[in-house]
C-alpha cells in the first residue's frame, strides 16, 4: 500500500510494511470516522522522539518523525543506498574531496513561508559549526561531530578537529561546501536527517534558546519539544507535539516542490509494547506499526 508519494515515503514506507499487513481491515473500519481513512494515517511507534529538531538527534524515533519535515542536500534512491538529489538537484567535488558544489531546487519554500537559497544551507552549516556548551555533547551533536568533526572553538580537548573549513554563497542557487580533508563520510553525509536543512527565520529563533546537560540528563530547548517554531521543506509540517497522549501531529504542506503526498495527516502515536500495537491495529485505532513479531503475521493477515 502506497500512501505518500515516492520520497514523503522513504523513511516511513520501509518502518511500516509489515505492519501494513492489515491495514486495509483497519481502514475499513474506520471510514466514516472524523478525518476519515482517506485523510489521515495512525502509525504506532514503540517510543517518543527526543526532538523536533533532527539535529539534536541521534535515535531513530526522531529521524522516524522529522523525515517527514526536513530534507537534506542529498537523500538514496527509495529502497536502495545510491545517493540521489535532494535540495540539491545535482552535486560534485574537486579531485580532493574538499571542495563540494551544490547546485540547489529553485522555487523550494520552507513550512514558516521562507524561500530556500544557498544562503539558507550556509546558515545552516555555519549555524551548527558555532555551537556551543552543551550543544557540543557528542549526545547531543553526534551527527555533526561524525561527519564534520568539533566546532569553531572547542570547549573541550575530546571533541575531535574540526574539519568544516566553509560554506560559500556562489549564487542564490549554488552552494559550496568545503572542508579541510577529504572524507569517507562525503558526500553520504550530506544526506543525514540530522545534517537537514532548516529555514533561516527559525534558526534564529533556534539561537536564542539553550540546552542544558545536567550529569546524563540532557534539557533540550522550548522549540525542539513543541511544534511551532520548528520549519523545514519537507512533503509534511509538524503541527502538534501532545506529549501527554504521547501523538505527534504532521500536516500535509501544500506548497511543498514536489509531489504532494497523498495522506493529509499523519500521526505517531506512541504504542510502548508490540502487543499494545498489534491490538491497536486490530482495533482499527492505527493503521500501522513496525517490528511485528513473526508468529503475529498470519494472524494480520487474516
Amino acid at each position: 500500500m502506497r500512501i505518500l508519494n515516492s520520497r514523503s515515503t522513504r523513511a516511513l514506507t520501509a518502518a511500516i510494511a509489515v505492519g501494513l499487513i492489515a491495514t486495509g481491515c483497519a481502514s475499513e473500519r474506520k471510514e466514516g470516522d472524523k478525518g476519515g481513512a482517506k485523510d489521515t494515517f495512525v502509525f504506532g511507534a514503540p517510543g517518543d522522539p527526543a526532538s523536533l529538531d533532527p539535529a539534536l538527534a541521534s535515535d531513530g524515533e526522531t529521524f522516524r518523525v522529522t523525515r517527514q519535515a526536513f530534507e537534506a542536500l542529498l537523500e538514496h534512491e527509495p529502497g536502495g543506498s545510491k545517493l540521489v538529489g535532494g535540495l540539491a538537484e545535482k552535486w560534485s567535488s574537486n579531485p580532493e574531496g574538499t571542495v563540494w558544489t551544490f547546485n540547489l531546487r529553485k522555487g523550494v519554500k520552507f513550512h514558516d513561508g521562507e524561500a530556500f537559497d544557498a544562503k539558507a544551507v550556509c546558515a545552516n552549516y555555519d549555524y551548527w559549526f558555532n555551537w556551543k556548551g552543551t550543544y557540543q555533547s557528542s549526545a547531543v551533536s553526534y551527527y555533526w561531530q561524525t561527519i564534520m568533526g568539533g566546532f569553531k572553538a572547542n570547549a573541550d580537548k575530546e571533541t575531535p578537529k574540526a574539519n568544516y573549513k566553509s560554506c560559500t554563497v556562489k549564487d542564490d542557487a549554488t552552494a559550496v561546501i568545503e572542508v579541510f580533508e577529504p572524507s569517507a563520510n562525503l558526500p553520504g553525509g550530506f544526506s543525514l536527517n540530522a545534517l537537514a536543512i532548516h529555514s533561516p527565520k527559525a534558526l534564529q529563533e533556534y539561537g536564542k534558546q539553550q540546552i542544558s546537560e545536567a550529569g546524563d540528563a540532557i534539557t533540550y530547548p522550548k522549540y525542539s519539544q513543541e511544534a511551532g517554531t520548528v520549519a523545514g521543506t519537507g512533503p509534511y509540517k509538524i503541527t502538534k507535539w501532545n506529549k501527554g497522549n504521547k501523538e505527534v501531529s504532521l500536516e500535509r504542506f501544500d506548497d511543498y516542490w514536489g509531489e504532494k503526498a497523498k495522506v493529509k495527516n499523519l500521526v505517531f502515536r506512541t504504542i510502548d509494547t508490540e502487543e499494545g500495537r498489534r491490538q491497536a491495529l486490530q482495533a482499527g485505532d492505527i493503521d500501522g506499526y513496525d517490528l511485528v513479531a513473526p508468529a503475529d503475521i498470519k494472524t494480520l493477515e487474516g
